[in-house]
Parts: C-alpha cells; sequence; structure tokens
C-alpha cells in the first residue's frame, strides 16, 4: 500500500480492468515505484521526507503517482499489445515532464490549501543569481584570442613603485 496512492483508486482509473488478487499486487509494486521515483526526482528541490505521512502529500502528487502508477501497469500488463504499450508510454512522459518541471523550478508543488510547499534549505535553489544570460562587458574575443601586452611587465614593475 502506497502513501500517495492506493490500489482501491485504480478501480476507476483501469476502466474495464478486474481489480483482482494479481492485479492489486502488480499495481502495488507500481504504485511503490511510482512514489519512489516521484521521490528521487522532487528531492534536489523538496525535503521528501515530508511527504511519509498521508496527511502532508500534496495533492498533485497523489495525481501524479496515480497517473504513472497507471503507465508502468499498461507497459507491465501489455503482454505485448502495442496500444497498451504506448498508452502507458505516454502517460509515464507526461508525468515525469511534469516532475522535471518541478524539480526545475518551472512549476511549484502546492499544498492542498493552493500554497507553495517550502523549499529544500541548503538546496541547489539557494542561489539568487547566475550568469546564465551573462554577456561580457567589453564583448572580447575568446581568450585563445587575447594578445600578451609586450611592456606588461614594465606596466606591474611602475605600478609597484
Amino acid at each position: 500500500m502506497g502513501i500517495f496512492a492506493t490500489t482501491t483508486s485504480f478501480a476507476d482509473l483501469l476502466i474495464g480492468t478486474e481489480i483482482d488478487t494479481a492485479t492489486t499486487s502488480l499495481l502495488t509494486k507500481k504504485i511503490s515505484l511510482a512514489e519512489s521515483t516521484i521521490k528521487s526526482r522532487l528531492s534536489k528541490r523538496y525535503d521528501v521526507s515530508a511527504f511519509d505521512s498521508a496527511t502532508a502529500i500534496p495533492p498533485q502528487l497523489t495525481d501524479l503517482a496515480e497517473t504513472l502508477t497507471e503507465g508502468f501497469y499498461y507497459k507491465s500488463a501489455s503482454r505485448g499489445n502495442e496500444k497498451m504499450i504506448k498508452r502507458g508510454e505516454v502517460l509515464c512522459k507526461w508525468v515525469i515532464d511534469e516532475l522535471n518541471n518541478i524539480s526545475n523550478g518551472k512549476v511549484d508543488l502546492l499544498d492542498s490549501t493552493g500554497s507553495s510547499i517550502v523549499e529544500r534549505e541548503n538546496g541547489q535553489w539557494d542561489m539568487t543569481s547566475s550568469t546564465i544570460d551573462y554577456s561580457s562587458t567589453f564583448n572580447e574575443d575568446a581568450a585563445k584570442d587575447w594578445k600578451i601586452d609586450s611592456d606588461k611587465l614594465d606596466d606591474i614593475s611602475d605600478d609597484r613603485g
């Protein structure tokens, strides 16, 4: 039984699928895989240990865990059926893309009240500036194209007096 998702929610999601003992067993394994995938993707931005209590699970994570579990289920239960494999791949790709967006700061993770979840302290998000779009003040050529000043040593000795 997972924390983000439970096998009982899949009776509504897997339309036309009999939720018997074998299906429940497979879903339990896929829920575990989905939850560990989600936690590993979000761990660089959030303290995921805070999500170990069922009362602290952001609603987005429940939706993402169910969708990822569904994707994993379709891929595992396909028995070579290309349509099921493709359906599973599409669902998994959507969730992984969404997790990457959350992890990279393009999308925030919200709690049940709609407030942003507090990010990790001492994580990669402590930086307040970067040089990603920095352009040189003087637009100098590449360092390998620079010439050495012929009287550099004289200038240095003059300055030191």
